[in-house]
């Protein structure tokens, strides 16, 4: 049952966050806004950690079950873009490393604050 609590609140920081992305002038992916949520509650210490821990963990270990989709996708798209295959393969790693390196610098701020 515990498990499932921690399902739920995960779910009902994604639908805030979707509801907030619905509200904005603007273009903003709702699931990011809910875990920046989530996030925030956690850092506050308004949702603890132990509630969402065991979800999280198991969400994680699952994680590429959710990458299937995406490779056959791909796969039966070739034909069309293969012409594009450098272009995207740019797009997907320069990001993918400005990310690697900006969570490196997150986790030394934290590591930092933790042990002062």
């Amino acid at each position: 049952m515990h498990w499932l609590k921690g399902f739920a609140w995960l779910c009902a920081f994604c639908a805030l966050g979707e509801w907030l992305s619905q509200m904005m002038p603007f273009s903003f992916p709702g699931p990011l806004i809910g875990m920046l949520l989530l996030l925030l509650c956690l850092q506050l210490k308004w949702v603890s950690l132990e509630k969402v821990e065991r979800v999280g963990d198991h969400l994680l270990a699952h994680l590429s079950l959710l990458f299937i989709p995406a490779g056959v996708g791909v796969v039966s798209s070739w034909g069309l873009i293969k012409s594009q295959a450098l272009t995207i393969s740019l797009l997907i790693v320069v990001p993918t490393l400005v990310v690697i390196g900006i969570t490196g610098l997150v986790v030394e701020f934290q590591i930092r604050r933790d042990t002062a």
